[in-house]
This record gives C-alpha cells, structure tokens and sequence, in this order.
C-alpha cells in the first residue's frame, strides 16, 4: 500500500492512503512514519513504498517531500 503524509498545521498530520482515505492523525511525522513501519510490519508481504508528505511552509505554498 502506498502511503502519505499531510501536514495540516505544526503539530497535526494524517497518515493517508494513495486514494486520499485518512487513516489516522498525529502529533508529529515520526509517530506517522511509526504507525506506517507497524503496518509493513504486519502486512510483511506488501511491497514497501516511500511516503511522501505534504507540507505547507508558512506562505501556504505546497512542498512535496520524500522521507
């Protein structure tokens, strides 16, 4: 499954899937990052694909990043 993170303010990110379902919400982009390491933990026989993350810098101008 592909994954995303979506930066909504400093401390509120969603975990989302490639189709836009959200799937959680965290205080950080670690505990996002975690809970999808826990998901290819579980689901071992799933491809592992990068997470991109959505990111609004303080002018609101999207910034797409790989982790």
């Amino acid at each position: 499954m592909k994954f995303y993170i979506k930066e909504w303010s400093e401390c509120l990110f969603s975990l989302m899937t490639d189709a836009g379902n959200v799937l959680g919400y965290f205080a950080s982009i670690d505990d996002a990052m975690g809970a999808c390491e826990e998901w290819y933990k579980f689901n071992g026989d799933e491809i592992q694909f990068d997470v991109s993350i959505q990111s609004y810098k303080s002018n609101h101008s999207p910034v797409a990043v790989i982790y």
